[in-house]
């Protein structure tokens, strides 16, 4: 099928495809009494006719018309109207003038299409007719070859069968479309084109008139062919993503987001013509900055990448304690729910699980459960530009038991509305030292959601975690172009020993302190202990948490105490940003921008 593009509305431009070449006079005089249309003139027939069609198809016709066999060839190949010349009644008394006298039975040989344009007129014949009719060309001379066997008074035939019949040496007679046979098709072809012209100008209406409200129309079939679009150059690239959605049959909203816009998707299913289709309204809006919402933050996979491979766990290879869960997650399609003791490489685990997955092409979206402000929060659930409306990308709730109970139950409740499950990979996180111990509200979003609870084995089982000391001094030492220092055997084995109980954030926080206080060339026990005393944290936890936090007026606005916890944070890892970053659960990006802003506020209060 080969299709013609959509053109604005212009003068019938028609198409003529004659059979025989005597026939071109009387079709160009006839065309000269429609002076509003344009027409074209080809000759051919069958596969000659097609071919001459194809040859003048870029001229952007409106209609063709021809006859017989090569009108019926011509409508199976082309996607734009195709009017036949009949034969009329003074037509048939024109072919038949010639016969010979006192004939009794003729046989009449052609396409079907074109003996049945005849066959109700026969009742006004004084002879009889018999009809010889074929589908395929390839069926013509076995039906010439039975009429000829029949010794019929003669025989009449449509142009492909009279040719074969003279190639036969057979007599034959020509049935001729006359000039009202001509006219009626000229007419019927500029109708169709004046009819077509007013549907394409009621089209082009509508289309501005959704477009001025902001929507664009695309159908298809169940099937999956597109039947129209209205997107424009732009938004053309959805066309593949509107497909693949309405064929998966996941609800009737969804979301894209895409070159920084976010096109909202409603769909509804209905019948035409006995055809069922898939409506589809598009409306799109510019993707709101994720920066203005504290807490969730855009990552593609670029960005994970270089974060995971600047990770503690990277560097120490904590890959092998955490690729049998990865493993486990790339198998299932459910949600997935990570426990485990704080810091214990949950965030990087989720990291792993998106840039294995199908949706890795797509951003991983990172919800800071417990950063999320009033503004941050009404925008996730309630916002139609909300991560809970995307498709096909990963959403990352970190630490969602730091979520109160009204909030986790909105939160569970948006995610089963909106089917989210079903469009995109969902994963959660939660603090807690082993799966019996999750909180409420984790438990209940695990159960209702079905996800796999997967739990992360805490730092001081890793079967790396021998030599992980000597791996992370030794990154520290390459990234100052310096020598690494040496670890004495006791001061390994006070490592090994350490029950981390502040897990990863807290072994970068000691070996940190290694690197900055030793003295001399070589790491000794004493040296371990009095970093452990010193560095002894546990996510900001404990008596020395509560005394840094003291000064932290809480009755004010959420984002001062933000960007004072941010400050704070840093004076607490001695000017070490990835180390605060990692203490606050925040990556180093969003900590920069509470630092800018700390800074911002002390040179307004000194102006």
């Amino acid at each position: 099928m080969i299709f013609r593009k959509a053109t604005a509305m212009h003068v019938a431009n028609i198409l003529v495809i004659a059979p025989y070449p005597e026939m071109l006079p009387e079709l160009q005089e006839v065309a000269s009494e429609f002076p509003d249309a344009s027409f074209s003139f080809e000759t051919g027939d069958l596969a000659h006719g097609l071919a001459s069609a194809l040859k003048m198809f870029h001229l952007d016709f409106d209609v063709v018309i021809s006859r017989g066999g090569t009108a019926q060839i011509l409508e199976d190949e082309l996607s734009i109207p195709v009017v036949e010349m009949g034969i009329t009644a003074p037509d048939l008394v024109s072919s038949f003038s010639n016969l010979p006298k006192n004939t009794t039975c003729i046989a009449a040989v052609g396409f079907r299409n074109v003996l049945q344009n005849i066959k109700p007129l026969t009742s006004l014949l004084p002879f009889e007719v018999d009809f010889y009719a074929i589908d395929f060309e390839d069926e013509l001379e076995e039906a010439l070859r039975d009429a000829l066997d029949n010794e019929y008074d003669a025989i009449v035939c449509d142009t492909k069968a009279f040719n074969q019949a003279r190639l036969m040496g057979a007599e034959a007679h020509l049935l001729v479309s006359g000039k009202d046979s001509i006219r009626a098709a000229f007419s019927h072809a500029v109708q169709i084109c004046e009819l077509n012209g007013a549907l394409e100008e009621r089209t082009r209406f509508l289309q501005e008139m959704l477009r001025s409200c902001g929507i664009d129309l695309v159908v298809y079939t169940l099937d999956g062919r597109l039947v129209y679009s209205g997107l424009s150059e732009r938004d053309r690239s959805l066309l593949d993503d509107l497909k693949r959605y309405i064929q998966s049959g996941n609800g009737h909203r969804f979301v894209i987001r895409r070159n920084g816009r976010i096109y909202t998707v409603r769909l509804k299913t209905t019948v035409f013509e006995e055809t069922r289709l898939v409506t589809l309204t598009v409306s799109s809006a510019n993707a709101p900055n994720p920066d203005r919402f504290m807490g969730i933050e855009h990552f593609n996979a670029d960005d994970v990448q270089i974060d995971l491979d600047h990770s503690v766990m990277h560097i120490i290879q904590g890959e092998q304690a955490l690729a049998p869960l990865a493993d486990t997650a790339q198998r299932t399609g459910q949600p997935i729910m990570l426990v485990g003791e704080p810091r214990c490489g949950k965030t990087q685990l989720a990291q792993i699980i998106y840039l294995s997955s199908e949706f890795k092409d797509r951003p991983l979206v990172r919800v800071e459960c417990r950063l999320l402000n009033e503004k941050s929060w009404n925008y996730l659930i309630d916002s139609y530009h909300s991560p809970l409306y995307e498709a096909d990308c990963t959403i990352f709730f970190h630490e969602v038991d730091q979520l109160e109970d009204e909030r986790w139950k909105a939160l569970l409740a948006a995610i089963k509305e909106t089917r989210l499950p079903e469009r995109s990979k969902l994963i959660f996180s939660s603090d807690h030292a082993d799966a019996a111990d999750v909180s409420r509200g984790s438990a209940i979003i695990a159960e209702q959601l079905r996800c796999i609870t997967l739990t992360v084995p805490p730092l001081r089982t890793w079967k790396t975690l021998e030599g992980a000391a000597d791996k992370y001094l030794q990154h520290l030492a390459e990234e100052k172009n310096a020598d690494a220092p040496l670890l004495d055997p006791g001061a390994t084995a006070l490592l090994v020993q350490n029950p981390w109980k502040g897990n990863l954030a807290q072994f970068r926080s000691v070996l940190n302190w290694l690197d900055m206080a030793h003295d001399g060339p070589s790491i000794t026990a004493h040296d371990v202990l009095d970093a452990l005393e010193r560095r002894e944290i546990s996510g900001m936890t404990g008596q020395r948490a509560e005394r840094e936090t003291e000064s932290l007026d809480l009755i004010r606005p959420l984002i001062e105490i933000n960007r004072d916890a941010a400050a704070a944070a840093l004076a607490h890892c001695h000017g070490n940003k990835s180390e605060a970053a990692g203490i606050l659960g925040v990556s180093r990006t969003t900590l920069y921008k509470l630092l800018e802003q700390s800074q911002t506020q002390d040179a307004r209060k000194q102006t």
